[in-house]
């Protein structure tokens, strides 16, 4: 039970954290790694469903200034196309975060 309430109340501050900025057209600041994660929370049935499997690597807890919402629209959209492109067959999808030779922040998924 105590492992079943730990999944629920990541869902329920997952959900939280994507509901919060619905709508909002401003820029905040927030790390990519906990919207990657919280994206991976929201996902994980259809992701169990579809016997696909994620795995974040992230070398730090990068933060960036941005639209919150529409990040997390296109990262879930590349990662249920991912879903999809695997059938019934599953898979791994990795996400890989970090910052290129510059300094600046990626994230880049790959199927």
């Amino acid at each position: 039970m105590t492992n079943s309430a730990d999944k629920i109340s990541n869902l329920v501050n997952s959900l939280k954290n994507q509901v919060r900025n619905l709508g909002s057209n401003s820029n905040t600041e927030f790390s990519l790694n906990e919207l990657v994660q919280d994206i991976y929370v929201v996902m994980h049935n259809e992701l169990s469903k579809n016997n696909v499997r994620i795995d974040i690597n992230a070398n730090e807890d990068i933060w960036i200034t941005g639209n919150t919402s529409k990040l997390a629209q296109v990262l879930t959209i590349i990662i249920e196309n991912a879903i999809e492109a695997y059938g019934n067959k599953g898979g791994i999808i990795d996400v890989n975060i970090y910052r290129d030779d510059v300094n600046n922040p990626v994230v880049m998924i790959e199927d």
